[in-house]
């Protein structure tokens, strides 16, 4: 019997070693062997933390420095990085941000690249290859030969670079971050390509909002001057970031561009066509004059997607020449929001519309040449490889190629008719336009500044700067094409080179502000101009946040750092205040009860902030969603086989307003003909249905929306969760479900600048960290941190952690 248990123990161990050192597919998902994951010696207990890492100091050598660098560690994990060149500054921090946030970034890379399926297996292959045909790869590329094209850039990637895999070189599997261990794969050694990958990531975030199907789809559904009703191009309620800039505007163009007559429905194409909901930011500066110091203060809150690790990693970086702090992103050199002992600067996105789709006429059965100027013309064809975790073979696919850039649907429409993307992003960018953000790090004054944005392409950003002589100022600064109206806003035919862009605003008549009356400056993602500025352009810009930015800031004097604090955490929003007057009038009372009635009171009274401990607000959103969705159900139709967009929120509101009767109003679905007194009055019926319960409760706003800081891989246990905190996507203080203000900084200027900061995170990408996420509650607060801009390697807080004493390595 003995022998036969033996016997039985022995199999059942080695069906378990054999189980634990496969792969298996569940779905179209691939789940790496489980043996390593778990593995004493080289699985995840060796990415446990000690919450207190002993203070020490250790020296090590990297091949390739020049000099002796020193690394401080402040409480939170913060470097401080001392060097004596730039070079090997940026060496150091490629290595301190490799350290901490590797497999972030390998993953941000392999996305955009279209290589995640060679991971998580075939379920990502058709994100992959839509990543291949948005052409990612070949718009890195060309970023690549920016960089070997100046010999600054060169040097400074490069040493980045090195920084990274000198990390990476010395790993051992057990000491891979956790996701590796994971996901059952091994670091890959960082290349240029890599870093130009992030860098379209982000543009591929911030500025591939493209609607031109949407529209066209519109256009061909209502007609034009139903169209033009239904989407005005500019908002009179409008705040700009830019009021009465006038230009030389030598290469503007009047008048519509035509339109064929027969524009017709187009299907969807393979990619995103919209950012993701939220993306934008808030900056500002306000001079000296409005200050209780007599000294400018900067504020920046760049809205991105919510993630653990976080998209920013903070670090200071002293040279003989520089000595900046604030945050970088993992994957380029340098910091992109900051300040040093003389100046300060952030960034928000711009917004415009830089991208255009053409049809594609086929001039062959197998879609090899297209018709161009009545003549036929070869594509391009790149035969790109995806490898696929668990398969043999890769999958060839052919992108192919136009004069416009790559064909992103083969057949999108009733003719059969392919698409093409010209992007700007797809563009070389100007030689050493990376070197923008080292040359803000170093800035000492508003030239500085300005040259600094001199080759500045994409993602388009509304620069802020203040300096300590006094100077604010802000800029649109990108690259921004010519063009009509109808040109940026709808397919347009892609057999007539004509219908290229007509070229792009010149530098020096891009909108700015320096130094203005008003005492300030600033964006909230709104539209960049008023009336004055002669250049057509078309976007998608944010209606309430710069209305209420530049508000409050016209009104604020003798002007603290806690003001700016307060501005940054508001969560009043003017969509409230433009719309509950308007729902509240339209709202038929005598059909209320005297609970309904209750609800309507504490709406009238609502000071219009979506505070965290508010039930006004739940009613609010969930009513103004409702009217939203049943005054536009002739968008919700057809969007699912012809996308097509509703109205702006301000339209809908002015048509509830003066329009009461507009024909819109109608639901499709019911055979009476209703009016907007009666969507509203259902649609508050409806949501009080829903709600009552929850109202009864006490349900509150900062409980009601479930927030979340999710895990990029969407791991729940290495995510944070049930996030409760006030704010709203059209308040200052924009909060969404995973998204919001990634990054908070304040500087006030002066003869030894101070700053305050703080983001949703931690400094370690690590789940068994301490650092991982450090800073959330933070956050969540509405709190700060101060940021402490070192003198030297001895000027540190008494919380130092480490010491890294990095020396060149021997010849």
């Amino acid at each position: 019997m003995k022998v036969i248990r033996f016997f039985f123990l022995l199999a059942c161990t080695i069906l378990f070693i054999w189980f634990c050192s496969r792969s298996m597919t569940l779905g179209d998902a691939r789940v790496p062997a489980p043996g390593p994951f778990f593995s004493p010696f080289t699985g995840f207990w060796q990415n446990a933390e000690s919450v207190q890492t002993n203070p020490q100091e250790q020296t090590l050598e990297i091949l390739g420095l020049r000099g002796e660098v020193t690394i401080v560690y402040d409480g939170r994990m913060v470097p401080h990085i001392f060097a004596s060149s730039m070079h090997d500054a940026l060496m150091a921090q490629g290595y301190v941000t490799a350290r901490h946030r590797l497999w972030q970034m390998d993953l941000a890379t392999r996305d955009i690249a279209g290589r995640l399926s060679e991971i998580l297996g075939p379920g990502l292959l058709e994100r992959d290859q839509s990543r291949r045909q948005q052409g990612m790869l070949m718009a890195a590329q060309r970023e690549v030969e920016a960089f070997l094209a100046s010999r600054e850039t060169r040097e400074y990637m490069e040493a980045y670079v090195s920084g990274v895999n000198a990390w990476i070189d010395q790993l051992e599997p057990a000491d891979y971050p956790l996701e590796f261990k994971l996901l059952g794969y091994e670091p890959e050694r960082w290349t240029l390509l890599k870093s130009a990958l992030f860098h379209k990531n982000m543009a591929n975030t911030l500025c591939l909002d493209e609607k031109d199907i949407a529209y066209t789809n519109a256009l061909t559904q209502f007609g034009r001057d139903t169209f033009d009703l239904l989407y005005p191009e500019v908002n009179p309620n409008q705040s700009p970031i830019v009021s009465g800039f006038v230009p030389a505007a030598k290469d503007t163009l009047s008048g519509p561009a035509p339109l064929p007559a027969d524009l017709g429905y187009f299907a969807p194409i393979p990619f995103k066509e919209e950012r993701p909901e939220g993306i934008g930011s808030n900056n500002w500066a306000v001079a000296g004059s409005k200050t209780q110091s007599g000294y400018p203060i900067l504020a920046n809150d760049p809205h991105l997607n919510l993630t653990l690790p976080a998209i920013w990693y903070e670090l200071q970086i002293q040279t003989p020449q520089v000595n900046a702090y604030g945050a970088s992103m993992p994957g380029v050199p340098g910091i992109i929001i900051g300040f040093n002992k003389k100046v300060a600067w952030g960034v928000t996105n711009v917004g415009h519309d830089l991208a255009d789709l053409y049809t594609i006429e086929w001039a062959n059965e197998e879609k090899t040449a297209y018709m161009l100027d009545g003549e036929p013309r070869e594509v391009e064809i790149v035969e790109e490889l995806i490898y696929v975790s668990g398969e043999d073979d890769p999958v060839v696919l052919p992108v192919k190629y136009t004069i416009w850039g790559p064909v992103v649907a083969e057949s999108s429409d009733k003719d059969g008719q392919g698409l093409a993307l010209r992007w700007i992003a797809h563009d070389a960018p100007p030689v050493g336009e990376l070197n923008t953000f080292l040359k803000l790090n170093g800035a000492s004054n508003t030239q500085d500044y300005l040259d600094a944005l001199t080759n500045y392409t994409v993602p388009p950003q509304n620069f802020v700067f203040a300096a300590n002589d006094g100077d604010i100022a802000i800029r649109v600064n990108g690259k921004f094409p010519i063009r009509n109206l109808d040109e940026a806003r709808f397919v347009r035919p892609g057999n007539m080179s004509a219908n290229k862009w007509k070229g792009f605003i010149p530098f020096e008549d891009m909108p700015m502000m320096y130094n203005p009356e008003s005492g300030f400056v600033g964006s909230a993602n709104q539209r960049s101009t008023d009336g004055a500025y002669p250049y057509p352009y078309f976007g998608f810009f944010d209606d309430y946040r710069g209305r209420y930015l530049n508000r409050r800031l016209s009104e604020m004097e003798n002007i603290t750092v806690d003001d700016m604090k307060a501005l940054q955490l508001d969560n009043y929003t003017i969509l409230a205040e433009d719309a509950l007057p308007v729902l509240l009038g339209l709202l038929d009372s005598a059909s209320l009860t005297s609970d309904q009635r209750n609800v309507v009171e504490e709406l009238s009274g609502w000071n219009y902030r979506f505070d965290a401990d508010q039930t006004a607000p739940v009613v609010f959103f969930e009513w103004f969603e409702r009217v939203v969705s049943r005054t536009w159900d002739e968008c919700r139709e057809v969007a699912d086989t012809r996308p097509i967009p509703k109205p702006d929120e301000w339209v809908t509101i002015r048509f509830l307003k003066e329009f009461p009767e507009l024909r819109f109003f109608d639901i499709l679905e019911t055979p009476e003909r209703e009016t907007a007194e009666d969507i509203v009055t259902q649609s508050f019926h409806a949501v009080y249905e829903e709600l009552e319960a929850a109202l009864r409760e006490g349900t509150q706003w900062g409980t009601y929306v479930e927030r979340q800081i999710p895990h990029l891989a969407r791991i729940p246990a290495f995510s944070y969760r049930n996030m409760v905190t006030g704010g709203f996507r059209e308040s200052l203080n924009s909060i969404k479900p995973s998204n919001g203000p990634s990054w908070r900084m304040i500087v006030e200027l002066g003869p030894e600048p101070t700053a305050w900061g703080v983001y949703p995170g931690g400094q370690s990408g690590n789940p068994g960290s301490h650092h991982y996420q450090q800073m959330v509650d933070t956050w969540v607060r509405g709190d700060y941190y101060p940021l402490k801009l070192m003198s030297d390697k001895n000027d540190h807080p008494e919380s130092v952690l480490l010491t890294l004493q990095v020396s060149p390595s021997a010849e």
